[in-house]
């Protein structure tokens, strides 16, 4: 006994298809807009002119509500991970930067990544 099909049951897949595009446009217009949310701060932050916020134990101190001798050790721990570099190593009075902006402002040189050569 062979059921017949209503025409109900033939467009039950492409409504259901249809309601997730539009839920999948959705996410993708608010990805979009979460994207040039970020594009805007950043740009805004970083933009040309607008100098980078330099690290100090001092200003991460007060960031992060703890001692400056705190900020000090925690900015020391970063810098061992390669995550920043010291640029004024004086010990009274230690900067930060981004390894990238250090570059960029010549506070460093880039590293040449050597490439092996095959023994061919």
């Amino acid at each position: 006994m062979s059921r017949k099909l209503k025409s109900d049951d033939w467009l039950a897949v492409p409504h259901a298809l249809e309601r997730t595009a539009a839920e999948s446009l959705g996410r993708l217009h608010d990805l979009g807009c979460l994207y040039r949310d970020a594009h805007r701060a950043i740009a805004a932050e970083y933009g040309p002119g607008a100098l980078p916020a330099l690290l100090s134990p001092q200003s991460v101190s007060d960031l992060l509500s703890m001692s400056i001798d705190g900020g000090g050790k925690l900015l020391g721990r970063t810098a061992s991970a390669n995550l920043l570099v010291e640029i004024a190593q004086r010990r009274s009075w230690r900067l930060f930067l981004a390894p990238d902006i250090a570059i960029a402002f010549a506070y460093m040189q880039p590293k040449h990544r050597s490439r092996k050569r095959s023994g061919i």
